[in-house]
């Protein structure tokens, strides 16, 4: 789904976690990811190719909701806005019951919003008591 060759950086099908400190360009990543699969930006994150055709994105907001708003608008448009809406749905704060337990309610989630793709902002948020 996203790579060059042999450097693949996300299997289509499979899940990709990005992990760091604070500050490290995770939310960043994640706003140019998301733009790139909707169809709004360039196919090229990194240097690297996201192929398929756009998917509707579900992002779950989980983890400063306001803070992760503030830095997508700073890479759209006016113009962006519409078709933006189209194309992502977000669920600002926690999920309405921990993933861990009941991992249907990411699927109906999912299912609800149409998305082909879903990012999660952060487990700790959606997925409690993780070890």
């Amino acid at each position: 789904m996203w790579g060059r060759g042999d450097e693949i950086l996300w299997h289509s099908g499979e899940g990709c976690l990005l992990a760091g400190p604070t500050g490290a360009g995770k939310t960043t990543l994640t706003n140019q990811l998301v733009l790139a699969l909707s169809g709004l930006r360039s196919r090229y994150v990194l240097g690297y190719e996201l192929n398929g055709p756009p998917r509707r994105v579900l992002y779950l907001a989980g983890d400063r909701p306001d803070q992760w708003r503030r830095a997508m608008r700073r890479n759209v448009t006016e113009a962006d806005s519409s078709k933006l809406d189209k194309m992502l749905t977000v669920w600002r704060g926690p999920t309405p019951q921990d993933i861990a337990r009941h991992p249907e309610t990411l699927r109906d989630m999912a299912l609800h919003a149409d998305a082909g793709v879903i990012f999660v902002d952060s487990l700790k948020d959606a997925a409690l008591r993780l070890s």
